[in-house]
């Protein structure tokens, strides 16, 4: 799912629901490299400010990392 979101992306960089997915499907794979999906999350944020789908799962990514305070945050 990663490669074949990654060259959707790369055809249409302006689709927020492609970064949320994208950095959906890294943050659910194995060793998840936590830059980069805090990267598309924000990215898929900028594009759509009231995007649910980024909203919900950029609050469980710092949750992964313990950052409650950054959960938290609008």
């Amino acid at each position: 799912a990663q490669l074949s979101l990654k060259v959707a992306l790369a055809a249409d960089p302006g689709s927020a629901d492609l970064h949320n997915l994208y950095a959906y499907s890294l943050r659910k794979g194995a060793n998840p490299d936590m830059a980069l999906v805090f990267k598309h999350y924000q990215e898929a944020l900028r594009l759509d400010p009231k995007h649910r789908g980024a909203q919900e799962y950029i609050g469980e990514a710092y949750l992964v990392v313990g950052n409650a305070a950054g959960a938290r945050s609008p």
